[in-house]
């Protein structure tokens, strides 16, 4: 069964990112994953196991507005983030390695680790060498991000890399547009990104961010079918 769904900010101009309206937007379009994105983790003790009915596959984007190491900061984050783990069963909390100072401070926490490869405005996530120094060194999962993998290298060789090289890791998939950017794919026709997506069974998380519902419905719709028809001439 293939896993599909969105990053809970695709509206987040117009609708709070942890809200159970989010969450029926999202299950509405049939999308059967979701994957919690805001910077205030603090929310997420207003959500209910019942909000996420629908959904076979959850997971949380970690605050990309906090420095990860020791302080009081991430230590609130990382606390909210494990007592709604401990609720909701996160199939992988998703880091930006950019964001880290110390990655001693996830070991005080069980729930699933993921770090995902950086765009082109980062000092730190970008290559294949980067990722594999963190990986190396912790038990971690791999979210392969093809719009960062883009903004970095037109051609996506950068993305055939990076899944080569964890393809044994690979635990999720991040895709939108890309021109400034999460733009919505049916925008900006660049196929050349959902092909990229490999055979293989893995979530698949939109980042495209829309102007409405009806976009919504209607990158899901693109992202399926072009996907689909690939599948079958594959």
């Amino acid at each position: 069964m293939k896993i599909i769904g969105f990053n809970s900010g695709v509206l987040h101009h117009t609708f709070h990112p942890i809200s159970k309206e989010m969450l029926d937007i999202i299950r509405n379009t049939g999308a059967n994953a979701v994957e919690l994105g805001s910077d205030q983790a603090e929310q997420l003790k207003d959500l209910e196991v019942s909000d996420f009915q629908g959904f076979s596959y959850i997971s949380i984007h970690a605050p990309s507005n906090v420095i990860y190491g020791q302080n009081q900061e991430a230590v609130k984050v990382l606390d909210s983030i494990q007592e709604a783990h401990e609720r909701f069963s996160f199939k992988c909390v998703v880091i930006h390695p950019d964001r880290v100072d110390n990655w001693d401070i996830f070991d005080n926490y069980n729930f699933p680790i993921a770090v995902e490869n950086m765009d082109f405005r980062k000092n730190f996530g970008k290559t294949v060498k980067d990722v594999k120094q963190v990986l190396e060194n912790n038990d971690y999962g791999f979210v392969l991000d093809l719009n960062h993998c883009y903004s970095n290298d037109k051609s996506l060789r950068l993305a055939w890399d990076f899944y080569k090289a964890f393809k044994n890791r690979l635990c999720e998939i991040h895709i939108s547009g890309f021109q400034k950017y999460h733009e919505p794919l049916f925008k900006t026709r660049q196929n050349k990104i959902i092909k990229m997506l490999p055979k293989k069974e893995v979530p698949i998380i939109i980042e495209s961010v829309c102007d409405d519902m009806k976009e919504i419905k209607k990158e899901l719709e693109y992202v399926n079918l072009f996907f689909d028809k690939i599948i079958k001439i594959s």
